[in-house]
Order: C-alpha cells, then structure tokens, then sequence
C-alpha cells in the first residue's frame, strides 16, 4: 500500500493541518502553523474549531476609532413554533399578536415561518421613537476617500463604498457611518446598538463608487467535508441580503421550524440541520448541495455573512495540494471537471483564505461539535457519524451504514459521486475553480430562502 495523507478541518491559531491516515517505509510530518504543525492527535482541546452559532453572535468588532462602538445583536426571547413541511413565507409576528410582511420589520423583530395558506392579518406598521441627544462637538473633517471600500461593522465615512456590492454605506450622524445591506437602514432608533450609543440614524446613503458584483471565476481554492448537525448560521435572522433565513429543523420531529431565533441543538436547543441539506446527484457530471463558505477569502470574493444564501457553481479540478516536496489529496480522475452547485446556509470560522468551501455531506465529520448529533438522533453515538474520526470522517463507504437511514444516501455520495479516497488516496479535498450562479429552485425549494440580488444577471447554469 502507498502512503495516504488526509488533512483535518481545525480553527484557531494554527488554521488548517494535516494528518497521515496511511504510512508506507517513510513517514513524515506536513508543516502548518508557520511551520508548527502537529498530527491531530496532538491538536489541543482549544484549537477545535468554535461553535458557528457562537461566532453568530460574538463577532463583533472593538470599538473603533471614532468612538463609536460596534452594532450588536439585541437577544431574542425563542419561542417553539412548529411548522410543516408545505410551502411556507415569512412574517413577522408582533406581540398584539399582528402579522407583518418580512421587508416591514424592525430590527429587534422575531422571525416565524407562516405557512402558505394562512390568511394576512392587520399589518402592524413598525415605527421609531426619536430621541433627543445631547449636541456633540463639531466632528473632525475625514480624511480623503482611500483606493478601497469599507467591510461591514467599519466606519464608511471616508470611503463612502462598501466591499460586499450587495450592502451600502448608510449615514447615522455626523461621527458614524455604517455599510449595511441595501434597503434594510430604517431613519430612527436601532435597536440592536448598544445602550450607551442607542442615537438616531438618519440612514442617508452616502455618494461613492461601490464595487460592481464579480461574475467571473476564482481559481486555486479547495474543498472539504462536515456534518455536525448544528443550526446553520444563516438560518439566523438579519444574515445576508436573503428573503428570509435559511430553514432549520425541530431536532426531535423534522419539521421545518417556524421561529428563526430557536437555539441550535448543539447548545441545547432544538434548532438544527434539515437532513435534506444532504448532497445529491442530479446527473452522472453534476451535483447539487450545501456549503459553509469561508469568513475570510475576500480574494475570492467570499466575505462571510453576506454570503449566505448566495450559490455557486464548483468545478473540480486536478489540482493537488503540496507540502514540502510531497503532492497528496485532490480529486480523483472521475471528478476532475464534474461540477457541483451549493447554496450557502452556513459560514465557517476555521474556512478561510484558499479553503473556500465547507461541503455539508454526512459521514464527513463532526468537527468539534460532536453534541448535536446524538441529541437530534437519540440512541445514537457521536462516533456513528464520523467512524470516530473528527475531522475527515469516514474512510469506507461501510461507515455509512450507521448513519440514521435519511443520511444514509448522503454519505454514498460521497464515495460514489465525489470519489473519496477511490483512488491512490483521491477524491481527498480537491479543489475547485468556482464562479456565483443564479440559485436553482432544486435548491432553493429546501432552503426557503433566495437572494435579493438573484436577478442580477448571475448566470443560469444546469
């Protein structure tokens, strides 16, 4: 047998490493970490990757320079609202009890699903109270507009762009100004800042160039695998510029749940991943499925949550991945120049740079969150759905066996379509050249939810 090598998903300081899963005469160590990398087994409990959900709501910036403090989520008080599994909209469902259309609700609203049939209410308009402040001191003049725009949660005054097309830079007074997606600042008060600077927005949109969207294709990116069946981070309210939050499931009985807010069963909750975010075969030369989507690969023009809901067309090249003088991993020769489409619903904190991709497939390991699992498929153990191994996952198809029956077919794709490890230790991570494309309804009819910007020329590819 010749050596296998298989790298491991990770977050923290040390980014991605690498393990050997099979050893020949000689063995060796891969570098990572700037050089410090270790074998997983020697990986300590503090570098596994962190929680989606807690990056979701912990991922605010320090206060900046001007003395204005980042925008905070205001918590949610979830409450269990079961949904079926027809077609469904989102509304709002205010305290009195009245239900409001989606692009009518305030920032500090809850979020339901309401299915189709049910008739419309009394819209409850959703108003603010002005709020009279002190007068400040005159704001120091702001410097020349730099060559580049402002990324989310920063200051927009000066460059008076934003890096993510899909957002503006909306004015809150004469000291702050903020890249917010389009349309969504409402003049008054915001709830979601904190007390101290819970001022008046003016929301007036500010002159500047703004990037125009990029169609054309990112090269030298590769892919990996996970499933741990926690909440998707873009089934959260107010993620990216969507229709509504991707739909999450009721751990216990399936069903698409109506509250986005519900907590993630992987912190206790009851909110987790549909098993029809499960990867599928649409012909011999195309897939389609679901992806986590790195928070840190603006090169690639992957930004984090502005990505949610967004999809795109992989095609798998042959690629291979280099460490010292040794090649390893990277597709199979069946799947160079197959193509696979995935929508976005979550965003991962340990992807970044040229890992762009997260592929939501069964068996492919639980990462660090190794709870959900078993609380959404009771009389099941955490190492039923990995084979025990972590990151990486099964290396057999056999492993699929244990799998409860709807994620079976799931993880078969993954060693009948993807190829893994058919093949002198390839399908292992391949990489991919990739370009966003118009969500197909193959896709979007199991998340719930599509881009507001879909229409905007994106390519229709099948």
């Amino acid at each position: 047998m010749g050596q296998r090598l298989q790298p491991a998903r990770t977050h923290g300081n040390c980014g991605t490493f690498f393990t050997l899963l099979a050893a020949s005469a000689a063995s060796f160590l891969l570098h990572g970490c700037g050089g410090g990398g270790r074998p997983k087994a020697q990986q300590p409990p503090d570098a596994a990757r962190a929680s989606r959900d807690a990056w979701d709501t912990n991922k605010r910036r320090e206060k900046n320079t001007s003395g204005m403090a980042p925008r905070v989520s205001a918590l949610r008080t979830p409450v269990e609202r079961r949904g079926d599994a027809g077609g469904v909209n989102l509304e709002h469902v205010s305290a009195s009890g009245a239900k409001a259309d989606l692009s009518k609700v305030g920032v500090g609203a809850s979020w339901y699903w309401k299915d189709k049939e049910d008739k419309e209410t009394t819209t409850t308009p959703v108003t603010t109270t002005p709020v009279t402040t002190t007068p400040a001191p005159t704001p120091a003049p702001t410097s020349a507009p730099p060559a580049y725009c402002s990324d989310a949660q920063t200051d927009c005054r000066a460059t008076k762009c934003c890096i993510d097309p899909n957002m503006r830079c909306y004015s809150k007074n004469n000291w702050w100004a903020e890249c917010l997606n389009k349309s969504s600042c409402e003049p008054g008060i915001h709830a979601e800042d904190p007390v101290k600077y819970r001022s008046n927005w003016s929301c007036t949109e500010l002159s500047g160039p703004t990037q125009p969207p990029f169609h054309g294709w990112n090269y030298g990116t590769w892919t990996t695998g996970y499933w741990d069946c926690c909440k998707p981070s873009c089934a959260w309210p107010r993620k990216g510029n969507q229709s509504r939050p991707v739909r999450s499931c009721h751990a216990r009985t399936g069903e698409w749940l109506r509250n986005a807010s519900e907590v993630s069963v992987c912190d206790g909750g009851i909110s987790a991943s549909c098993t029809s975010h499960r990867p599928f075969v649409v012909n011999d030369g195309l897939s389609m499925g679901f992806a986590a989507a790195a928070v840190r690969g603006g090169a690639h023009h992957l930004t984090g949550d502005s990505n949610c809901g967004q999809c795109y067309e992989l095609v798998f090249t042959d690629a291979q991945h280099q460490a010292s003088k040794v090649r390893w991993g990277g597709a199979s020769k069946g799947l160079v120049d197959k193509r696979m489409i995935v929508q976005v619903i979550n965003i991962g904190e340990d992807v970044e740079g040229n890992h762009s991709f997260d592929l939501q497939i069964p068996g492919a390991g639980l990462g660090s969150r190794s709870e959900g699992c078993p609380a959404q498929f009771p009389g099941t153990d955490k190492d039923d759905f990995d084979c025990g191994v972590r990151f990486g996952g099964c290396n057999s198809i056999k492993g699929c066996d244990k799998l409860p029956k709807n994620l079976q077919s799931g993880c078969h794709w993954r060693y009948n379509w993807l190829e893994w490890l058919k093949n002198a230790g390839t399908t292992n991570n391949p990489f991919v050249r990739f370009r966003r494309v118009k969500c197909p309804l193959q896709l979007t009819d199991i998340s719930g939810s599509v881009p507001y910007d879909d229409e905007d020329g994106w390519l229709i590819v099948m």
